[in-house]
């Protein structure tokens, strides 16, 4: 059995004992005292929740967070002193806690919530995106869209598609540097007016380990490749007895609700997004990069009615974690850039329901 919380507190025994005593009400805690405990655990039994400490904090034990992250989808928190908070979160830790009493009380009340699984309600009319239909005179107020189950089950994605709205490839960039190659294949629908695709491809070939593909070159989206379709295109996913493949669209994809048209600079990324919800239902993870407004909504509406899971990149403007300011309001879980690649390697790679990282912000 997979255990709830590890702790790696390797300058203080004191603390560490502090630590696990504090969070013992939220399952099985185990801790450890020395890098190769660290990294026999990691071998052998991830936590669900990793807690490193020190004063200052081992660099070694911030390579084994970073490496923990990025390949178990353990959720990383850190008890340290200020600098070491700032080297913790670059590492990827999700959020750090003071080497006090009171960090120490809220490290204990964070922890319950993020082990929980993230029980949501059904997109409801108050989730639709602006300019979405409305039922039928004579129908009921409920969406005739078979709607998502409460829980998400990651272990299920298939394909990982990304709406990007930034000017250049940066943080697509970041985000797929920072993912395990292992993850189920990306489509990036791309803005390719801003930046070229070929100096994208080359951006992406140089930064991080997935094969890097443009649509229109033959083969399946396996695990670990990027494949790139300009926004604009038509292209849509199809499934085959070998995997799902990229074909060109004779004419647009049905707009699902009824709608008969949409604004025409967001056309690419909504129609490539209602495809994928066609074609894969519930087996899909959405995400949008730089979106503002309702830039990408009516498609992710889409994904989350046929009960895939989506995020969206917060507006890095916007410095309360859970204010969603303009961002897509559709999407399940809105963060910051830094704590995307967490929250899709966890929910890729997890067994049973997902753990929202943020488990307050529908």
């Amino acid at each position: 059995m997979r255990d709830n919380v590890g702790i790696a507190e390797l300058s203080s025994p004191m603390l560490r004992d502090l630590l696990r005593d504090g969070c013992a009400g939220v399952g099985r805690v185990v801790t450890y005292s020395s890098l190769e405990d660290v990294r026999a655990a990691l071998q052998r039994n991830p936590p669900k929740v990793l807690v490193v400490g020190g004063a200052p904090i081992d660099p070694g034990l911030l390579e084994l967070l970073k490496k923990a992250i990025a390949t178990h989808g353990v959720i990383g928190l850190a008890v340290a002193d200020a600098h070491d908070l700032q080297l913790a979160t670059q590492a990827g830790a999700l959020e750090g806690f003071s080497r006090s009493p009171e960090g120490l009380r809220q490290l204990a009340l964070r922890l319950r919530p993020l082990l929980a699984p993230s029980l949501r309600p059904t997109p409801s009319a108050s989730l639709r995106p602006s300019g979405a239909s409305k039922p039928a005179s004579g129908q009921s107020g409920t969406s005739t869209i078979a709607q998502p189950q409460a829980a998400h089950d990651g272990s299920q994605c298939e394909l990982i598609v990304m709406g990007s709205f930034a000017a250049r490839g940066d943080a697509v960039a970041y985000l797929l540097s920072r993912l395990p190659n292992t993850l189920p294949g990306v489509v990036l629908l791309h803005g390719g007016h801003i930046q070229p695709i070929a100096e994208l491809k080359s951006l992406l070939a140089e930064e991080c380990s997935w094969r890097v593909h443009e649509a229109g070159e033959p083969g399946i989206i396996t695990p670990g490749s990027v494949w790139i379709v300009q926004r604009g295109t038509t292209w849509r996913p199809r499934l085959t007895p070998l995997g799902i493949e990229l074909v060109r669209m004779e004419q647009p994809a049905a707009v699902s609700g009824g709608r008969t048209s949409r604004p025409a600079n967001l056309a690419g990324t909504d129609t490539f997004f209602e495809a994928v919800a066609q074609a894969l239902g519930a087996r899909a993870l959405g995400v949008l990069l730089g979106a503002l407004g309702d830039q990408g909504s009516f498609g992710l509406w889409a994904l989350r009615n046929a009960g895939s899971y989506t995020l969206a990149q917060r507006d890095p403007a916007v410095t309360t974690p859970d204010t969603r300011g303009s961002q897509p309001a559709v999407a399940h879980e809105v963060l910051g850039l830094e704590t995307l690649p967490q929250a899709i390697t966890a929910y890729c790679q997890g067994q049973n329901s997902y753990r929202s990282l943020r488990p307050g912000n529908m």
